[in-house]
C-alpha cells in the first residue's frame, strides 16, 4: 500500500495530465464510476490501469505519473525535477497536441475551400434559376403571340364554303 502522501501526489499528477478539476472529472476521463475514485482514495491505492490509460491517452510519461521522475510527457526534454506539478507552458506543447493542432488547421482550410465551392455553386444555381425564369417568360410570350397569330389567320382566311363558291 502507498503512503498517503505518495497516493495524493500520484493522484494529483493523474489529474494534472488529464486536466481534471476533481475526482468526478477524473472518473469521466477514465470512463469509470466516480465511486471507483472514492474507493481508490479510501484504499490509498491507484490502480495501474488508470496510469496506463492516462499515459496512453495523453502521451504522458508513465514513469512521471508513477514516481514523479523524468519529463511529464513522452518525448519532452523538460526535466521533471522541480517541475513535476506544473502544467506545460504554451511553448512546451506535447507532440500529440502539436500534431492535433496541425490536423485541425488542415481541416479548417479544407472547410474554407468547401465553403467557397458551395458559395460558387449557390451563385451558379441562382444564375440558372434566373435564366430559367427568363426562358419561362419567353415561352409564355411566344405561346401568347402564337395564339394571337392563329386568331388573326383564322379571321383573314376565307371560309372553306366561300372559297369553293369563288372558284366555281
Amino acid at each position: 500500500m502507498e503512503s498517503s502522501n505518495q497516493f495524493e501526489e500520484r493522484l494529483s499528477r493523474l489529474m494534472l495530465v488529464a486536466k481534471a478539476s476533481g475526482p468526478s472529472d477524473l472518473a469521466k476521463v477514465l470512463e469509470i464510476n466516480p465511486s471507483s475514485v472514492a474507493a481508490a482514495k479510501k484504499r490509498q491505492q491507484i490502480p495501474t490501469g488508470w496510469i496506463e490509460k492516462i499515459a496512453t491517452t495523453y502521451s504522458a510519461n508513465a514513469n512521471w505519473l508513477f514516481f514523479g521522475e523524468g519529463p511529464m510527457y513522452r518525448g519532452d526534454e523538460i526535466a521533471a525535477a522541480g517541475q513535476a506539478d506544473q502544467r506545460p507552458s504554451s511553448e512546451e506543447v506535447c507532440p500529440r497536441c502539436a500534431k492535433l493542432k496541425n490536423q485541425l488547421e488542415e481541416l479548417r482550410q479544407e472547410q474554407r475551400k468547401e465553403r467557397e465551392r458551395c458559395d460558387e455553386l449557390v451563385q451558379r444555381l441562382l444564375q440558372a434559376s434566373d435564366r430559367l425564369e427568363e426562358v419561362g417568360a419567353t415561352v409564355l410570350r411566344l405561346t401568347q403571340d402564337n395564339a394571337e397569330l392563329r386568331i388573326q389567320l383564322a379571321r383573314a382566311a376565307p371560309e372553306p364554303a366561300e372559297a369553293n363558291r369563288k372558284s366555281a
